[in-house]
C-alpha cells in the first residue's frame, strides 16, 4: 500500500517548517520526504498546505477512567482514596472495554496516535487497541490495592498478551504509597526478563512526599534508588515535589519524567518543576493522566499549560520555545516508552501522521504557526489522524468498522450504574 501526501507544510524531523513538500508512505513506513513527488500510490491525500505533524503520544493515561468524569474530591489523596477507588470496585472486564473504546475514539480525534495506558483488565485494553487499530503502550503490574498479582501470574499475562504489533509493554507499580519494595522487585526483575522499561507515579503531592519520608527516612525518589527502579529504562509520572537530591538521582539514572499538568492543576497538586528539569538535562514528557483527574483527553491542553504555567514562577526568559514544548508531546514522549522508530516526521519512521487545519480561525500569520500550534491551536482543527499508514479519523469521521453511537450508550449504562449506591 502506497500512500502520497501532497501539498503540505511538514514540521520535520528538526520541529521546522518545510513548505510544499510531499510525503510517500509505503505500508506503515514514511519512506520518502520531497517536494513534487510522482510515483504511482494508492492513495492520494491533498493537503492542501494545511500541516503534518507527528502524531501526538500521551505517554500517560487511564483511559477508562472517562467512566468515572466528575468524581469529586479536594486533594489527590481524598479524591483517590475516598472517591475512585470505591467506585472502581465496580468495574468490570467490559466496563473497561467499552471505557477504553470510548476514550480511544476520543484520542483519534484529538490527533494522539499512540497512548500509555496503566489500568485493570489489560485483556480488555488489549481488545479495545484491537478494535480500533491504534498504537499503545500498556503497563502491566500492581496498579492498585483492588488488583492481586504476583510475578509468576505478572509472566504469564504478559506473554499471552504481546501479538499485536500495535501494542508495546512496560512493567509498572502505582507508586511507593500503594506497592511495596516486594511489588517493585518483581516488576525490576520482569523488565530485566523481557528488556521493558518500568513505570510509576512518584512525589505527585507534599502529602505523598512527607508520608514516604516519615516511613522511610526518603522521598519516593530515594526510595525507588534504592529499590532498584533506576537500574532499569525508567518513567514517572508527575514529579511535582522535588527536592535537589532528587534532581541529582533522576539527572545520574536518565530517568524520563511524565508531565501531567492538568491533572496536577485539578487535584491542587502544583506545578512540576520543568524548566529545573530542563536546567538539568531530564527529558520531559507529558500526558493528560486519567480522564476523571483532567476531564478532557487532550495534548495540545497539556502543551499550553507545559508551556505557560512555568512562567508563573520563571520570570525574564522563556522558559520553553515551540519546538520544545512539541518535542515532549512526540519525540521525547516515543523515547521515553522505548519506540525507536516513533515520533517524527523523518523518512524510516512509522507512519503516524496528524494532519492540522491551517486555515481555521486559530491561525492567521504563516510565521507564527509554532507558537500558534501551542497557544492557539485546539482539537477543533485536527483534520485527520493516520495511525501506522492508516488513516483512522478524518473530516470529522472515524474510518473504523465500529458504532460509535453504541459505545456512547453503553458507556452512560455504564456511568449510572457506577453511580448506584
Amino acid at each position: 500500500m502506497k500512500t502520497l501526501i501532497n501539498n503540505a507544510y511538514i514540521l520535520d524531523e528538526n520541529f521546522k517548517i518545510l513548505k510544499n513538500y510531499d510525503i510517500l508512505i509505503e505500508n506503515n513506513i514514511i519512506s520518502k520526504i520531497g517536494k513534487n513527488l510522482v510515483c504511482d500510490v494508492d492513495k492520494i491525500i491533498q493537503a492542501n498546505q494545511n500541516l503534518i505533524i507527528p502524531g501526538l503520544i500521551n505517554a500517560h493515561a487511564h483511559s477508562a477512567m472517562v467512566l468515572l468524569k466528575g468524581a469529586g474530591g479536594n486533594s489527590l489523596e481524598d479524591w483517590l482514596f475516598n472517591y475512585i477507588l470505591e467506585k472502581e470496585k465496580k468495574l468490570t472486564q467490559d466496563d473497561v472495554f467499552y471505557g477504553t473504546l470510548f476514550a480511544i475514539l476520543t484520542y483519534l480525534k484529538n490527533g494522539i496516535t499512540t497512548f500509555c495506558d496503566m489500568y485493570y483488565f489489560p485483556n480488555s485494553i488489549e481488545r479495545a487497541v484491537g478494535e480500533t487499530k491504534i498504537r499503545a503502550s500498556l503497563c502491566l503490574g500492581y496498579n492498585s490495592v483492588l488488583e492481586i498479582y504476583n510475578y509468576n501470574t505478572l509472566e504469564e499475562l504478559y506473554l499471552n498478551l504481546s501479538k499485536n504489533p500495535l501494542l508495546s509493554f512496560c512493567f509498572s507499580c502505582h507508586s511507593t504509597y500503594v506497592c511495596g519494595e516486594q511489588q517493585f522487585s518483581d516488576i525490576i526483575k520482569l523488565s530485566k526478563k523481557f528488556n521493558k522499561p518500568v513505570y510509576t507515579h512518584a512525589s505527585e503531592t507534599l502529602t505523598e512526599v512527607g508520608n514516604c519520608t516519615v516511613e522511610h527516612n526518603k522521598t519516593p525518589i530515594a526510595l525507588l534508588e534504592e529499590y532498584g527502579f533506576f537500574d532499569r529504562p525508567s518513567v514517572i509520572n508527575h514529579g511535582v515535589c522535588l527536592d535537589k537530591e532528587d534532581y541529582d538521582i533522576l539527572k545520574r539514572y536518565n530517568v524520563n519524567v511524565i508531565s501531567n499538568p492538568s491533572s496536577n492543576l485539578k487535584l491542587s497538586s502544583g506545578i512540576a518543576p520543568l524548566y529545573a528539569l530542563k536546567q538539568k538535562g531530564i527529558l520531559i514528557g507529558l500526558g493528560t493522566d486519567g480522564a476523571c483527574s483532567n476531564d478532557r483527553l487532550d495534548m495540545f491542553k497539556e502543551m499550553n499549560l507545559a508551556s505557560n504555567l512555568q512562567r508563573v514562577n520563571i520570570k525574564n526568559v522563556e522558559p520553553f520555545s515551540p519546538e520544545e514544548i512539541l518535542k515532549m508531546a512526540t519525540i521525547n514522549n516515543a523515547t521515553a516508552l522505548g519506540y525507536k522508530n516513533l515520533g517524527l516526521i523523518k523518512e524510516g519512521y512509522l507512519a503516524d501522521l496528524v494532519e492540522i487545519n491551517l486555515k481555521s480561525f486559530n491561525f492567521l500569520d504563516e510565521n507564527n504557526i509554532l507558537s500558534d500550534l501551542i497557544n492557539s491551536c485546539g482539537v477543533e482543527d485536527v483534520l485527520l489522524t493516520m495511525v501506522n499508514g492508516e488513516v483512522l479519523y478524518e473530516n470529522s469521521k472515524f474510518n473504523l468498522n465500529l458504532n460509535v453511537e453504541e459505545i456512547n450508550e453503553k458507556c452512560r449504562k455504564i456511568i449510572k450504574k457506577l453511580n448506584q449506591n
